[in-house]
């Protein structure tokens, strides 16, 4: 997170004209941060639980397909170095403008790699910021992480499933940060996320099916 905020205090010192807003976007950020972690928990914590019955939200729009390689019960996705180099933006780019500023991170364990890519598209005030993590772990890992968390952010608000990405695939829109896919595919766990430069402008309503690209892009970049 403090590395993510130096990515945005950068991109507002440079942008023209532009009256910093980082302070009120670290906080929102920082909030996004706490849930998932507590999320992931309470997922992880219930590996007992029954099948998700909670309802579908209705409304739910058809998402356009996205090719993929085909699902695996092997692990079949590599522990890169870095995530930025995977990824195809041109459909960020197409709504929000060129890709600027962007930054790797990575954090390995005893048996999984966490890669993180941040990335700022456009300008203020209508620019984005796209926060694409990838989680890959042992065989079937990415099926693990993606029921327990999807079962909690079903019950935390509605969720529209992605067809043709990965194993499984949904997004769903959080007020405080933005707009997120979430996807899973042998052992990998996967999750785009574009906020705006500017807090309160509205994303464009075709957002998840362009974060689907990208995360589509991301498995092509990262499979073995």
């Amino acid at each position: 997170m403090r590395k993510l905020g130096n990515l945005l205090y950068q991109y507002h010192r440079t942008a023209a004209g532009a009256r910093p807003t980082r302070h009120r976007y670290l906080r929102a950020l920082a909030t996004a941060a706490t849930c998932a972690a507590l999320t992931f928990a309470a997922g992880c914590s219930h590996p007992a639980d029954g099948p998700d019955t909670v309802a579908e939200s209705p409304g739910s729009s058809t998402a356009t397909p996205i090719s993929t390689p085909p699902p695996t019960p092997a692990a079949t996705y590599l522990k890169a170095d870095k995530l930025c180099g995977t990824l195809d933006l041109r459909p960020a780019a197409e709504t929000f403008g060129p890709a600027g500023l962007q930054e790797d991170e990575k954090r390995r364990s005893a048996d999984s790699l966490h890669l993180q890519c941040t990335i700022t598209v456009g300008d203020l005030p209508n620019g984005a910021i796209l926060l694409v993590q990838a989680d890959i772990g042992e065989p079937d890992s990415g099926r693990t992480m993606y029921e327990g968390l999807r079962r909690v952010q079903r019950k935390l608000g509605p969720i529209t499933e992605i067809a043709e990405l990965g194993s499984g695939a949904y997004s769903y829109v959080d007020e405080q940060v933005g707009t997120s896919v979430v996807a899973y595919d042998a052992n990998l766990y996967l999750t785009v996320t574009a906020s705006p430069l500017r807090l309160g402008t509205t994303l464009p309503t075709d957002l998840p099916s362009r974060l689907a690209g990208i995360a589509a892009s991301a498995m092509r970049g990262l499979r073995a």
